[in-house]
């Protein structure tokens, strides 16, 4: 997936955010409910549940576990996951936007390409709950956007997530999230990626017009520390793709696409050393088709490593033998080996961060079967000033053309900058542009989107880079 939630098993490093702010069990109330003092960054990655009395800090074992906060991700999300709730365990506010954009209908080969503007009313909420041995976030937005002399292209957009963690024992930690929406403005979203241990499920934007996509997926980890130097870790995700009305290229015929997905995966890691370590990795993902009727099925095994490089920056990396069937409808049937693989750098502070890598991934098939992708992915979240804010979200996506598949690439850059006005009201300017090429004989088509807005929070006021 693009970026598992990893447990560190000690304080070099933070744990992986959940959608609103870095989720760290034990860290002190003072700085989870915003108080006016700023936070120790010696503390920034405070222990999970995982032994402290081994000889090698746990920074040097990593329990990969997928964190489905990433499933619909944009500027908007990655604004809000790092710091939106820094300051209190509840969190409401009301964002009001106008866009100016290249490709209002986001029609095939943007013919006829119409330019236009429209305006959206979000709501983001949120809550985050934490308590010595359990921590708890979750997050909606909603979205509706109105579009003057079109009225028949109104439409709403809404999505959920969140995380659950729990420590059993110093020994034992699991977690639990949940993620899903309705996505109608598909251009301004990264394509959701259900993830499975340290790969994913990719669902393309293969469809022209401002036409939904329905997603749903949950997964459960649970990570054990076997001795001072082993850890295994166990997970388990389910999801569900449905994109209800897609109209043909040749025809106007309106189809439906509905695929379900299923796997689990199962990680040994060992501690090398008091910065690195190694594992194993054996997973298998099951995809199955509604409609149109298939199935594909995905095993790898696949050899891991991680290494600290500094208390606020890592890299890790995956390669291993992939191996797929896949059986849908009308079509051939495919058996393949094939690699799988990623590699990534997280640069984590308590009040922002940096990602980014490459990964293998599975990519959903609309009339064809599904198959292997590469995807490119970065993010980044991190004050400028003490009032101005970057947040970024770019993935790249490229799958080769090869038996019953033509070629397919798509590209989204999403960019949002933040100005504090007042404690609780923002000005921001956001930017988007996807690009998108299906390879022929079917057309492709880009939008590129600009926008400005308020955004006036509720509640206390708003984390000002590390300082109330």
């Amino acid at each position: 997936m693009k970026r598992p939630y990893r447990i560190w098993t000690g304080s070099a490093l933070p744990l992986r955010p959940g959608l609103f702010l870095t989720i760290a069990l034990g860290i002190a109330a003072p700085w989870l409910y915003g108080q006016a003092s700023v936070p120790d960054e010696s503390q920034a990655g405070v222990m999970s549940a995982l032994d402290q009395s081994t000889t090698y800090p746990i920074q040097t074992q990593m329990a990969e576990t997928s964190n489905l906060n990433t499933v619909n991700e944009n500027a908007d999300t990655v604004k809000y996951s790092e710091n939106a709730l820094t300051r209190g365990p509840f969190f409401f506010s009301v964002e009001t936007t106008v866009t100016g954009t290249t490709n209002l209908e986001n029609t095939f080969d943007n013919q006829p390409s119409t330019t236009g503007a429209y305006f959206t009313v979000a709501f983001p909420l949120g809550i985050h709950l934490a308590a010595p041995t359990t921590d708890f976030s979750a997050y909606f937005r909603f979205d509706t956007n109105f579009y003057p002399g079109y009225s028949d292209l109104n439409h709403s957009s809404v999505i959920y997530s969140q995380q659950y963690i729990h420590q059993h024992s110093n020994l034992t930690t699991s977690s639990w999230s949940l993620a899903g929406g309705h996505i109608v403005t598909l251009g301004n979203y990264l394509s959701p990626v259900i993830g499975v241990g340290t790969t994913g499920v990719l669902a393309p934007q293969q469809s022209s017009g401002l036409q939904p996509l329905n997603d749903a997926a949950t997964n459960y980890s649970i990570a054990h520390q076997m001795s001072e130097r082993d850890t295994i870790t166990a997970s388990g995700m389910a999801g569900w793709i449905d994109q209800p009305s897609v109209t043909g290229i040749q025809t106007n015929e309106i189809t439906s696409y509905r695929q379900l997905t299923g796997g689990g995966s199962v990680q040994w890691q060992r501690a090398l050393n008091t910065r690195e370590i190694a594992g194993v990795e054996l997973s298998d993902v099951y995809i199955k088709g509604l409609f149109p009727s298939g199935m594909s099925n995905f095993t790898a095994a696949k050899l891991t490593f991680g290494q600290t490089l500094t208390p606020h920056s890592s890299i890790t990396a995956g390669v291993g033998p992939l191996y797929l069937q896949s059986d849908l409808t009308g079509k051939p049937q495919l058996n393949n080996f094939t690699y799988t693989a990623n590699v990534g750098f997280e640069y984590r502070r308590p009040f922002g961060d940096i990602t980014g890598g490459f990964s293998r991934v599975y990519e959903l098939g609309y009339v064809v079967p599904a198959g292997v992708a590469n995807q490119w992915y970065f993010t980044f979240d991190h004050p400028i000033t003490s009032k101005i804010r970057l947040a970024a979200a770019s993935q790249y996506v490229l799958s080769p053309a090869w038996e019953g598949r033509n070629s397919y690439a798509q590209f989204v850059l999403t960019a949002r900058l933040d100005v504090r006005l007042t404690p609780n009201l923002d000005y921001h300017v956001e930017g988007s542009s996807f690009i998108q090429d299906t390879g022929a004989p079917t057309p492709g088509y880009s939008n590129n989107q600009f926008s400005t807005g308020i955004t006036f929070y509720f509640g206390n006021p708003l984390s000002r880079a590390g300082e109330q």
